[in-house]
């Protein structure tokens, strides 16, 4: 099947899908949900796929094929929810912050792709939301907009209403932290996906401006267990916080190998027994 997805372009652009048999064999191996799960595709690769089949469809030699393309995209879009399905749940109540800022959109996540940084955040955190027991969900900018996404919305359509969100070019990630002290609002954990070009942090060390001093004040006045996990999507090499702080994570590059990460790391489990204990 992942060979499948890759090649649809081709199977289109030759005409192969003109042929009923193979349209509905293609249709079945793609709707089939025992095959998806145990695929283990990222749901990046079906988003992918189906990118690139809505791309192809665009042009006047296959416009004719608008019925093929609507069956392709509802079952690439169903790959996507069946393959979130099969990640581990989080526990608790999580903050998550999707960086919308300008650099998030300025370079693809490789020379090879059309997929930028902001993308990837959005769809994490759609996928990481369906995979909470609770969550808020922030996109950050210039400013800070807290979003209310429907758990019965596809996992996509999420991820773009996250992406439609206007908060402005600059990249004031203390503003998310600083909203949940002022809010109140306990979380378990902070999880922010970002390309850590962030206003603030340990190379500003004006408190209004810093993370480290929010997140410092956070853990006074609302939960002082909290973790911050930091998601470098571009790894420009820097980080909002050094290494060694407590209670934080920094991660550079994305998989859904994050959302085990996180999924994993709760109260009572030490990780490096839990990895240790995985038989290959």
């Amino acid at each position: 099947v992942m060979a499948l997805a890759r090649n649809l372009r081709i199977l289109i652009a030759s005409g192969a899908l003109g042929s009923p048999a193979v349209r509905d064999a293609v249709i079945e191996k793609l709707s089939d949900p025992d095959v998806i799960r145990n695929s283990r595709m990222l749901p990046f690769r079906w988003l992918s796929a189906r990118d690139a089949v809505r791309e192809l469809m665009k042009r006047p030699e296959h416009r004719a094929d608008a019925a093929i393309a609507a069956k392709l995209d509802d079952a690439l879009n169903g790959a996507v929810e069946i393959s979130v399905q099969c990640l581990p749940r989080w526990y608790g109540r999580t903050a998550l912050a999707c960086d919308l800022s300008g650099s998030m959109s300025w370079t693809p996540i490789s020379r090879h792709s059309k997929v930028f940084p902001a993308e990837i955040a959005c769809i994490l955190a759609a996928a990481a939301h369906r995979l909470c027991e609770e969550a808020v969900v922030y996109a950050f900018g210039s400013e800070i907009a807290v979003l209310s996404l429907d758990p019965a919305d596809g996992l996509l359509t999420n991820a773009e209403q996250v992406r439609r969100t206007e908060v402005g070019g600059a990249t004031y990630g203390y503003k998310v932290i600083e909203n949940l002290v002022k809010r109140r609002e306990r979380v378990d954990r902070i999880v922010v996906l970002t390309d850590m070009e962030i206003y603030g942090g340990s190379r500003v060390p004006r408190d209004s401006e810093d993370i480290r001093a929010w997140l410092a004040r956070y853990r006074r006045e609302v939960n002082r267990g909290v973790e911050l996990y930091i998601v470098n999507l571009a790894a420009y090499g820097h980080f909002v916080t050094p290494q060694c702080e407590p209670k934080v994570t920094c991660i550079s590059g994305w998989s859904e190998g994050i959302l085990r990460y996180v999924a994993a790391s709760r109260p009572g489990v030490d990780i490096v027994e839990e990895t240790g204990a995985i038989d290959l």
